[in-house]
């Protein structure tokens, strides 16, 4: 949505892209800092807008010289091995641990860090396997490196959500946004 296109479609429209974590987007927003966010979690506050955009599945990662197995996996399967997550204010950690307490199972994270390339890599020397959306891996996938498999019983989604304040318009031109954004 940057670039020529953004600015062909929208050429009253002055966007400032803030990159973030989902959780730093929001506090952002509650703060007064943002007008609106573009985040995978979202806000139960009367005076916030929340319009779901997409939804995306989750896959379960490990090294493809730990495993080939394109197959799905159960999320009761996935629970008993080590995970390596984020922080438990990260998206994926939260989607994790809300399965698996809707589940009644423990998920067994045996390292935390912040960073996807440094999860990528304690995956690839085989040390534990993560959950990421496709994306996030998807050239590592192609390369050989790491394997994914959907994860089912149940899926594990996230979704991305256009954050606002609800006081009418959260900026001017916003109708011309969100048609551009609906595409």
């Amino acid at each position: 949505m940057t670039g020529p296109d953004a600015r062909k479609a929208m050429p009253s429209i002055n966007l400032n892209l803030t990159e973030g974590l989902s959780y730093v987007l929001v506090d952002s927003l509650l703060d007064g800092q943002l007008d609106a966010a573009l985040a995978f979690q979202s806000l139960d506050r009367p005076d916030f807008s929340v319009t779901a955009l997409m939804e995306e599945d989750l896959v379960a990662v490990s090294a493809s010289s730990f495993e080939q197995n394109p197959d799905p996996i159960s999320f009761h399967e996935l629970s008993q091995r080590e995970l390596v997550l984020a922080g438990e204010r990260d998206i994926v950690r939260t989607c994790m641990e809300e399965t698996a307490r809707r589940l009644h199972l423990p998920i067994n994270v045996t390292y935390e860090t912040q960073s996807a390339r440094a999860t990528i890599n304690l995956v690839k020397q085989g040390i534990a396997c993560t959950v990421f959306p496709y994306g996030i891996v998807a050239a590592d996938v192609e390369e050989g490196t790491l394997n994914i498999r959907p994860i089912v019983r149940p899926n594990v989604t996230r979704t991305l959500y256009l954050l606002g304040r609800n006081r009418g318009a959260l900026f001017r031109r916003e109708k011309e946004f969100n048609e551009y954004i609906d595409r």
